[in-house]
């Protein structure tokens, strides 16, 4: 909570009675880490390190102008420390010796952290309800290492996808009539009144859609959801944000609240020469407004927040179409069908009697031996083609 023109303002959230957490992308509130160099908001977000480069996590070596830890601080006024070296023994004490034994407090925390969760943690429960459970047990949802392999989501939403009207549909999950109108609601702080959220309009949804599947054809397709949330490890614009974030920025969805606290390097604001920096930020890599971050200024978490949960980065139900044709003993169609089938991967695997042909581990399972059922079947007339 900060003090806003003399009101308290909250700016984080835990999680409350009647919300919980709700999705990975509720974790944009946690605070991971002690260090000022390291963001707030690190899960969910994807902007890229200023003090980073953007090929990679880590900053380059001190010889090459990265983080050099003897630069932690230091200063020859008496006023500031009584010795040179006073900043220099308090940095080591608060960074617990880790530079000195050859570790690195300096990386990409958002990539990292985004690059743990997203693949390999969901958040269980059935609160929304989405999360199914396959063989209708308790066990289903209560198992930690096996819960994953029993429960489906409905609904889920592949990010690969290429259509604008599916990503329109999708992101106005949240859309609600209020006082102002038809809007989106990203909601932040949970308990945060519809007015006092960020809202997104019909018009502004549907121009995020747009440049959110520019931004897949860009980069896709992701080979797993971290792949979707983080930027890329390259030179360039990819490397800059995450899809989502450079969906917002190319939608100009904060262009105004920019425009008003535009980022501005302050010359007052420079260390004496006599203090060094351990790694100077690159000035291009910061956020472009001083905002960032406020409540009315949208980000990359805030989506995922809100529909993360819902994220996929692959399809597990398919609609198939087949086509038959007979021919008359002159060569002529005698018969033409049309049939279609909805079917859907499994968790399970396919018994052995059925995989001729197909290795077995040591264990006995199969691989790839993924059960496929058909859901629905119909057939089609050639109006319905």
């Amino acid at each position: 909570m900060i003090a806003r023109n003399g009101e308290d303002a909250v700016v984080f959230a835990l999680p409350g009675q009647s919300t919980g957490v709700f999705s990975l992308g509720f974790l944009q509130h946690a605070g991971l880490s002690d260090f000022a160099w390291h963001p707030s908001r690190a899960i969910g977000n994807s902007l890229s390190d200023p003090r980073v480069p953007l090929s990679g996590t880590l900053p380059a070596p001190a010889e090459d102008g990265g983080w050099a830890a003897k630069h932690i601080g230091g200063s020859t006024d008496t006023m500031r420390s009584a010795t040179p070296d006073s900043w220099k023994a308090a940095a080591d004490d608060l960074l617990q010796g880790i530079p000195d034994a050859g570790g690195q407090p300096l990386f990409d925390l958002s990539f990292e952290v985004n690059q743990t969760l997203w693949d390999r943690y969901f958040i269980g429960g059935d609160a929304d309800g989405r999360l199914l459970r396959m063989d209708k047990t308790e066990e289903s949802s209560t198992d930690f290492h096996d819960a994953a392999s029993r429960l489906t989501v409905d609904g889920a939403f592949n990010v690969n996808s290429l259509s604008v009207a599916a990503w329109t549909a999708v992101l106005a999950g949240t859309r609600q009539l209020g006082m102002t109108g038809a809007k989106t609601i990203f909601r932040r702080i949970p308990e945060t009144p519809d007015e006092e959220s960020r809202g997104l309009t019909d018009e502004e949804i549907k121009r995020l859609a747009d440049a959110i599947v520019t931004e897949v054809r860009r980069r896709g397709p992701f080979l797993g959801l971290a792949d979707f949330v983080n930027r890329r490890l390259v030179n360039g614009e990819t490397g800059k944000r995450g899809a989502l974030e450079a969906a917002i920025h190319t939608a100009g969805l904060n262009s105004t609240i920019n425009e008003t606290y535009p980022l501005r390097d302050d010359p007052k604001a420079e260390c004496p020469p006599e203090i060094r920096e351990p790694l100077i930020p690159a000035t291009d890599l910061k956020p472009s407004s001083t905002a960032w971050g406020q409540r009315n200024h949208l980000t990359q978490a805030d989506i995922l927040q809100t529909m993360g949960n819902t994220f996929s980065s692959r399809s597990d139900t398919f609609l198939i179409r087949a086509y038959g044709l007979a021919l008359a003993a002159d060569g002529d169609p005698s018969t033409r069908a049309w049939c279609e089938a909805v079917v859907q991967r499994q968790p399970s695997q396919i018994s052995k009697n059925k995989a001729e042909g197909r290795s077995m581990s040591a264990g006995g399972n199969i691989d790839f031996g993924r059960r496929f059922q058909i859901i629905s079947f119909r057939w089609l007339s050639p109006g319905e083609i």
